[in-house]
């Protein structure tokens, strides 16, 4: 869940020209879908702390402390790790999810690290 007050999102999108209820209607969508897609392996906290995790190797990613650009975070999230010499663990996710749906978990993952979407 989303701790950051609403003001602070509203000023960051306004200053990207970004419709604020778009954004935070792909935000929801987006954690949404993590909520029923990513938690099993990245945790509750999207911080890799999963009871699969613990017996996962390598473990999955702790996506609030990852350093990942936009680009590598999508690639990853469509391709899957093994893709991108990462975890053959994580998932093609292309191959069940929409643009729509991708877009908004990639929202999603932007706005629990505190990157303005």
């Amino acid at each position: 869940m989303n701790t950051r007050p609403a003001s602070v999102w509203i000023i960051a999108l306004a200053a990207c020209g970004v419709p604020v209820a778009g954004r935070a209607q792909s935000i929801d969508e987006g954690e949404l879908v993590f909520k029923t897609r990513c938690v099993v392996c990245h945790g509750v906290n999207a911080d890799g702390q999963s009871a699969l995790a613990k017996i996962m190797q390598p473990p999955p990613a702790n996506l609030r402390a990852s350093r990942l650009n936009d680009d590598a975070r999508s690639t990853i999230v469509r391709k899957g790790g093994a893709a991108v010499g990462r975890s053959p663990n994580m998932p093609i996710w292309e191959l069940e999810l929409d643009e729509r749906q991708i877009q908004s978990v990639l929202s999603y993952v932007r706005s629990i690290k505190g990157i303005p979407p």
